[in-house]
């Protein structure tokens, strides 16, 4: 009988050792199970967290502004520039009243030419001092006009160059002289009208608030 019991006791807990392990083993199984479910919704979670966040990071470009497209403007060639100056040469008339037309196309200046250079012909015309010589002739052929009152005839004279041409027509031919000089003087430096020994011309105006007469010279070609 005492055999019996002890076998009982035995077999009951080995029963006990055995259900408690089967528990521990299903337990263990049951919580890894959770874990790795919660470890799959967080990493889904952070997933969505990073999409959402380079979503919002993510800068639009703006649309690319187009510069307008210049046109080209054609450009006019020194034979057209020439010819023109031609044309408009050809078309010069010298009235009756007149002595003679300076004429310099480059910087358009076109001024006809009387005798005197007294204030009224000076409201009109461009004005040749009375000792002055006729064009082409040996000596002084000297004109003063205004620039910035009245007729405004010599207004360009200041961007003529040296080595320039000046065209002068009378009723009787053309004269060309080729520029020199170029200065400025007091208004009494009247020497520069006087007469050389070479065929000459003077263009004289005002320059500096009247304070100043612009000078330029050239000579027969």
């Amino acid at each position: 009988m005492e055999r019996n019991e002890e076998l009982k006791n035995i077999m009951f807990i080995l029963f006990f050792i055995i259900t408690i392990s089967f528990f521990s083993l299903a337990t263990k199984n049951v919580v890894e199970t959770a874990v790795n479910k919660n470890k799959l919704v967080v990493k889904q979670e952070v997933a969505k967290e990073e999409t959402t966040i380079k979503k919002d990071t993510v800068v639009e470009k703006e649309p690319e502004v187009q510069q307008p497209v210049e046109e080209e403007k054609p450009e006019v060639k020194e034979e057209v520039v020439e010819e023109n100056a031609k044309q408009r040469e050809q078309k010069l008339i010298v009235r009756d009243n007149v002595t003679a037309v300076v004429d310099i196309p480059r910087i358009n200046l076109r001024a006809e030419v009387v005798e005197g250079t007294d204030a009224k012909t000076l409201k009109v015309y461009a004005g040749k001092f009375d000792h002055a010589v006729n064009p082409g002739q040996i000596g002084n052929f000297s004109v003063a006009a205004h620039n910035n009152i009245d007729t405004e005839l010599f207004r360009n004279l200041h961007k003529i160059k040296i080595g320039e041409k000046i065209r002068v027509v009378t009723k009787t031919g053309e004269y060309y002289y080729k520029v020199t000089k170029k200065f400025v003087v007091l208004p009494t430096a009247y020497e520069v009208t006087d007469h050389t020994d070479k065929a000459e011309i003077t263009l004289i105006t005002c320059t500096q608030g009247n304070k100043k007469r612009l000078v330029v010279k050239g000579e027969l070609i």
